[in-house]
């Protein structure tokens, strides 16, 4: 089985960052005898450098984890409003791609 532990998915969200590192320090090590662990602490680094809930196009990162949706959320239709996911992240596509 695998854990996926991410932290600073909202950059203002500090706690997370310090808490994925501390797990790795502390306790991952306890965990890696019955599970493969991979930690993203920093998903978006832009936004914690800032303080920022968005990336820098202002962008959650957190309501972007839908690889289909840049295609899929205005059906061809560029003028068309979505109440869906946003398109994907520079973000959300990396930690897609680790997974």
């Amino acid at each position: 089985p695998y854990v996926f532990v991410t932290g600073g998915v909202h950059g203002y969200e500090k706690s997370g960052v310090q808490g994925a590192l501390l797990f790795l320090q502390t306790s991952a090590a306890t965990y890696a005898k019955d599970f493969n662990i991979l930690v993203a602490p920093c998903v978006s680094p832009w936004g914690y450098e800032t303080i920022q809930r968005w990336n820098a196009k202002a962008i959650d990162p957190n309501r972007s984890f839908n690889p289909d949706a840049d295609l899929s959320m205005k059906n061809g239709n560029p003028d068309a409003v979505c109440s869906g996911p946003e398109e994907s992240t520079d973000e959300s596509k990396a930690v897609i791609a680790l997974l």
